[in-house]
C-alpha cells in the first residue's frame, strides 16, 4: 500500500475503526449470558432429578418383594 509519491503511509493517519469492538463485546457478553444461563439449567435440572426420585428403600423393603415373587413363581418352594 504505497502513496501515489512511492512513500509507505503514515500509521498515524490510518484510520481506526471502532465497531469490530461492539462485536467483540456483543459475542463476548453473548457467550458470558450463555454460560450462566446453562449452569442455571444445569441446576434447575438436578433438582427437579432429585426431588422427583424414588425414596431409598430399607432391607427389609427390598428382599420381602423377592421372596414372595419366589413363591409364586416356584409353588414347590
Amino acid at each position: 500500500m504505497r502513496k501515489e509519491t512511492g512513500n509507505l503511509p503514515d500509521p498515524r493517519n490510518t484510520r481506526r475503526y471502532t465497531w469490530p469492538w461492539f462485536v467483540l463485546a456483543a459475542v463476548l457478553l453473548a457467550l458470558a449470558l450463555a454460560v450462566l444461563w446453562m449452569s442455571k439449567e444445569i441446576e434447575r435440572a438436578r433438582r427437579i432429578r432429585d426431588s422427583s426420585a424414588p425414596t431409598p428403600r430399607t432391607d427389609r423393603d427390598t428382599t420381602e418383594p423377592l421372596k414372595c415373587i419366589a413363591r409364586v413363581s416356584n409353588p414347590r418352594r
